[in-house]
């Protein structure tokens, strides 16, 4: 007697993944026809019959839900980390952390391996063709923070215009008018709408807008300790920086503080996200505190009511409100630098 071909055999033979071929057994539509085709064609070279396991493979449940996202060195995803552990674990499920500055293209390489029930995704700059492929996984996936480039998915997020807009609204109110912004990552969608929230600030309270006073960054420490560098030596007026992330912040606090200008008292300094470490830099820092634990209970319960067969992808973006936090980095009557 022959040694019995296996699923393993004929996903082998044919090139795709193990999954593609419980897809082609089970759901033919789901998959394109020339992959379609493919398949079928080495079950019939090899003489695979597909066993009651075979079938059902698709409905097997690992129990795990992964979380892609593409830098855990940005102190804001280890506390977005922990409020998704929180949200699955209590419906029984594990959580996969996966750190890829690729998250996109990582997100779609777990919903092929099925070493996981759903992702939750926070999207990355990403240039692949990636839309229709995901399209064709019969995995669920939603995004948080960060929405996709590529990949079509609902997305949980804060109100990244409204928080921007706030932040800089507050720095005209302390008497600024020479505001300098350092963004996030072109290409990034929440840093673009940080962006346009920092101009919509200036338009509506009638400062001008000046591009020598914007420069980019990528949210790290890095970028904003580098760009407030940028910023001294090009001789530019100024009396407040906003930086799009929390992160980059508190490298312009550190440049700053190495060229001995003292905060708030010549420049004001503010940044978004809301991290712990916000509160306990000195001086403290003005900050638009995004809603981790509701986003993060909010994608999760998505994630988890698509898996049960109670919701669809709607491909929504969901914004929840966060909040300004006003502290000394641009509070003159607060402590100094």
């Amino acid at each position: 007697m022959g040694t019995r071909v296996t699923v393993e055999d004929v996903a082998r033979h044919a090139g795709v993944s193990i999954a593609t071929v419980s897809r082609a057994i089970n759901e033919s539509h789901m998959l394109a026809k020339a992959t379609y085709d493919r398949v079928m064609d080495s079950v019939e070279k090899l003489g695979f019959t597909p066993t009651p396991a075979a079938r059902n493979l698709r409905q097997q449940k690992t129990q795990n839900i992964a979380l892609v996202v593409p830098s855990i060195l940005n102190p804001f995803f280890p506390e977005l980390v922990s409020a998704v552990h929180s949200a699955v674990s209590e419906q029984g499920y594990s959580l996969l952390l996966v750190d890829s500055n690729k998250s996109e293209q990582e997100a779609l390489r777990i919903a092929n391996s099925r070493i996981a029930d759903g992702v939750l995704l926070v999207g990355s700059t990403s240039s692949h063709p990636l839309r229709r492929s995901i399209e064709n996984m019969n995995i669920p996936i939603v995004a948080l923070d960060r929405a996709p480039t590529e990949l079509g998915a609902t997305v949980v997020q804060t109100t990244n215009v409204r928080g921007a807009r706030e932040v800089v609204e507050h720095l005209i109110e302390q008497g600024h008018t020479e505001i300098a912004h350092i963004t996030g990552p072109a290409g990034l969608s929440v840093a673009e709408q940080r962006t346009d929230g920092y101009r919509q600030a200036l338009e509506g309270n009638g400062v001008k807008f000046r591009p020598d006073l914007v420069i980019a960054g990528d949210f790290s420490e890095n970028s904003g300790a580098e760009a407030a560098m940028q910023l001294i030596e090009s001789g530019a007026l100024f009396s407040a920086i906003f930086a799009a992330n929390d992160t980059q912040a508190i490298g312009v606090l550190a440049a700053l503080r190495r060229h001995r200008i003292r905060v708030p008292d010549e420049v004001a300094v503010a940044g978004f996200d809301g991290i712990n470490l916000s509160n306990y830099v000195n001086p403290a820092l003005t900050t638009y505190e995004q809603p981790v634990g509701e986003i993060a209970k909010y994608a999760a319960n998505l994630l988890l009511q698509r898996l049960a067969g109670e919701a669809s992808d709607t491909g929504d973006v969901i914004k929840l409100p966060g909040k300004l936090i006003i502290r000394e980095s641009t509070d003159r009557e607060g402590s100094r630098l």
